[in-house]
């Protein structure tokens, strides 16, 4: 009756271990993408775009990532995934988006024309700036001319 017991328990053991085994094999998730944190300085002519957002577009994969331009010129891109994924990216900088004050005229609230991000960086059909990015850390600095 001991051998029984014994033998029972060694089979349970062993193939709690097995399955323990197969399911931390299938933890790490082989299916989801690579990606790449994103990060860098916005500059034009030399100097820092202190205001606006940068905006990573890869129309073939779906994904979109904007990120608001700090006072330094840096920015840094965050989304759900930890980062975009590789590939390549269409890009644009716009300016600070538009919010309409319901109790003024909108000509009184809009901010002026910024005139550090030039007018071709702020579509995808005129802006032709595309970065790669890779795995693991990217730094991706934007330097604009006119």
């Amino acid at each position: 009756m001991v051998a029984f017991m014994l033998s029972s328990t060694i089979r349970r053991t062993g193939l709690t271990v097995l399955l323990c085994s197969l399911l931390a094999g299938c933890g790490a998730s082989s299916n989801a993408p690579e990606v790449g944190q994103v990060s860098g300085t916005v500059k034009f002519k030399g100097e820092p775009v202190k205001e606006g957002q940068v905006v990573f577009e890869d129309p073939v994969q779906g994904q979109l990532a904007a990120a608001n331009l700090k006072s330094d010129g840096t920015y840094v891109l965050t989304t759900a995934e930890g980062g975009l994924r590789v590939g390549t990216y269409g890009v644009t900088v716009t300016p600070v988006p538009f919010q309409a004050d319901p109790v003024k005229k909108p000509s009184v609230v809009r901010p002026p024309d910024p005139v550090n991000i030039p007018k071709k960086y702020r579509t995808r059909a005129t802006s032709k700036l595309t970065l790669q990015v890779e795995s693991g850390s990217n730094t991706l600095n934007i330097e604009m001319v006119d």
